[in-house]
């Protein structure tokens, strides 16, 4: 179930990686976005207005990535190591390092917890109606084409006279939307938001990304295969934790499976 927040998530890291950029900060947006909620709720909004609140919470987040990447020219590793220290805080600071819980019988329940026909989670639907969105967007729009175009040369984009700048914005843009939509999935889940969500976020969903096929140099990849990085990175949890090995050990696996993927990939990409 955990596997599909991270699924989510990693569609918006896959449009940011294909720009040849990185968003180390999905994490804090989850934190961050994912108080949103839960906070919202405890105070007796409805629960649409605190899903929609989320949401917003996320895409504004990432358009700050955005913003800082794009306009004020920060490398995109920096500008998302500093962002995701502010999210981290700032979130810390409202909720006062405070576990807020979300009353039950809400609709919030259903986002993560629920299932279709009694059978079917709908966390995991979620996820697959988010890959589907994000391989139409990649497979049959012009902005998929400059995605691609923008990581593989964005000198000639600018000479066809593609926004580089507009486009690398965006794909921030839904990299924060999608951290706020799992964290949406997870809040709910939970049924709770608590001080030390989504410490791990960002190195299971780059690491997932960089299986998945997504070049670290931008241009090239499939979002498909970001579907099969998820599962490699769930399956390797699953077992480590079948296995009772302590999580500390869990991220030296994972930390050293990020370091090989992106090894694998520097010599791929040398080979063409």
């Amino acid at each position: 179930m955990y596997s599909s927040i991270n699924g989510v998530i990693a569609i918006g890291m896959t449009f940011v990686i294909l720009t040849a950029n990185i968003d180390i900060s999905v994490g804090s947006i989850l934190a961050l976005s994912g108080m949103v909620g839960p906070y919202l709720l405890s105070i007796g909004m409805h629960s649409g207005i605190a899903i929609l609140a989320t949401l917003i919470t996320g895409i504004f987040l990432g358009a700050i990535n955005g913003f800082v990447v794009t306009r004020l020219r920060v490398n995109s590793l920096i500008a998302t190591l500093g962002t995701m220290a502010i999210f981290r805080g700032v979130s810390l600071i409202i909720s006062k390092a405070k576990v807020i819980y979300t009353p039950p019988g809400t609709f919030f329940d259903f986002i993560g917890a629920g299932r279709v026909l009694g059978i079917i989670p709908t966390a995991f639907i979620i996820m697959v109606i988010s890959y589907l969105f994000g391989y139409f967007i990649l497979k049959n729009t012009i902005y998929g084409w400059n995605i691609y175009s923008v990581g593989g040369n964005p000198s000639a984009c600018e000479l066809l006279g593609i926004d580089v700048n507009k486009v690398i914005f965006l794909a921030f843009i839904l990299s924060g939307f999608s951290s706020a939509l799992g964290s949406a999935v997870f809040m709910s889940m939970l049924g709770s938001w608590v001080p030390k969500v989504g410490l791990t976020t960002a190195l299971d969903v780059i690491t997932a990304t960089i299986l998945g096929g997504i070049s670290v140099f931008g241009g090239r990849g499939k979002i498909v295969g970001v579907i099969f990085g998820v599962l490699i990175i769930a399956t390797i949890g699953n077992g480590l934790t079948i296995l009772n090995v302590v999580s500390y050990w869990q991220n030296v696996a994972k930390g050293s499976l990020l370091i090989l993927a992106i090894y694998l990939n520097q010599i791929e990409f040398k080979q063409k």
